[in-house]
């Protein structure tokens, strides 16, 4: 299993845009993958 970490404090917008970037990614990627 790999793991990636996703970092969303700080920035102008955060923690929006990477919450809505890494829903877009869940969307895009096979459904192998997860948010845990």
């Amino acid at each position: 299993m790999i793991r990636i970490a996703l970092d969303a404090m700080g920035g102008d917008y955060a923690p929006q845009v990477e919450v809505e970037g890494a829903a877009q990614a869940l969307r895009d990627l096979p459904p192998t993958f997860r948010i845990q």
